[in-house]
């Protein structure tokens, strides 16, 4: 199981400047390097995480940085509500993906979603091979606002490499955002108010097949910038927790 790092909560911000380093560490909330089996985080904010419900099975696999989550079938990763994971505000959530297989209905990516959920992002095949990603956050009423990035196919695209997957809430400016492979993201206003609910905070589907490899899962509680989204990237080899600083 992944390995989870955790770190403080910080100010809500388009272009907050890092003070030395990269400054990927404020307002770090989770980031998953999925390198071992091990469900307990090291650090000092030392959570648990569990694997659970569905068929299928979650294992680790070579990823594109070290080890990633090899998800098959129903199986989800989750954590349980808790006050650190609470998306009512601007938040930025930044993985890796790649397809292992061939999804089924419109399964999550990730997020925090079940029945009255905050966000979460999904994959819907609009025709034949092609597969849509999406985005969206939800309101209390479970009405929600999203932003679709133009479908791709899926032996070409989905399954052919990995890809990195950024969405972003900014409640300050009320926009939302997609970005694949740090192109330039397609955006909406953003017409919901999120509300906190007790839904877990997750990787995987309850409903529909996954069958796909995440890695290096980062969620921060403020926007990053294009600065930052780029030093992520890193020209499509991603980074290791190790590699962010204050």
């Amino acid at each position: 199981m992944p390995d989870f790092s955790v770190g403080p909560i910080g100010n809500f911000s388009m272009t907050q400047p890092a003070a030395s380093g990269n400054g990927l560490l404020n307002s770090l909330v989770a980031f998953y390097q999925f390198q071992t089996t091990s469900w307990l985080d090291s650090s000092p904010n030392a959570l648990d995480l569990n694997n659970s419900f569905g068929g299928g099975s979650v294992t680790t696999a070579a990823g594109l940085v070290g080890n990633a989550a090899a998800i098959t079938g129903t199986k989800v990763i989750y954590h349980a509500d808790d006050p650190k994971f609470d998306f009512t505000q601007s938040f930025t959530a930044a993985y890796w993906v790649k397809y292992t297989g061939t999804p089924t209905g419109v399964p999550m990516q990730v997020g925090k979603y079940r029945s009255n959920g905050e966000w979460r992002t999904l994959v819907s095949n609009t025709s034949g091979a092609n597969w849509q990603l999406s985005f969206l956050i939800y309101a209390a009423d479970t009405t929600s606002n999203s932003v679709n990035w133009p479908t791709q196919d899926l032996t070409a695209f989905w399954q052919a490499s990995w890809h990195f997957i950024v969405v972003q809430c900014d409640a300050v400016g009320n926009n939302i955002y997609l970005n694949i492979d740090n192109g330039t993201a397609v955006s909406t206003g953003k017409t919901k108010t999120i509300t906190h609910s007790t839904d877990n905070f997750q990787v995987g589907d309850f409903d529909f097949d996954s069958n796909a490899m995440y890695d290096q899962y980062g969620v921060w509680t403020r926007v990053l910038s294009a600065a930052d989204l780029t030093f992520l990237y890193n020209s499509g080899a991603g980074r290791a927790y190790s590699e962010l600083t204050t």
